[in-house]
């Protein structure tokens, strides 16, 4: 599935995790527009995971 880039600053969003790599979340590096963290069932960004975090990416963008 393919991520829409930052609807603020044109710049393809990178995933982000919390220290645990348990939580993560989708982010642009240059305006700090991000997704809601969503965890993960595996201590890895997961295919489940990524299809979530896209579909809320691309909706906000």
């Amino acid at each position: 599935m393919k991520i829409n880039n930052c609807s603020n600053c044109n710049v393809q969003p990178k995933s982000q995790s919390d220290e645990l790599g348990i939580m993560y979340r989708l982010i642009c590096p240059k305006c700090s527009k991000c997704t809601h963290d969503i965890i993960s069932k595996s201590s890895a960004l997961d295919d489940e995971t990524l299809t979530r975090l896209t579909n809320e990416w691309n909706a906000m963008n």
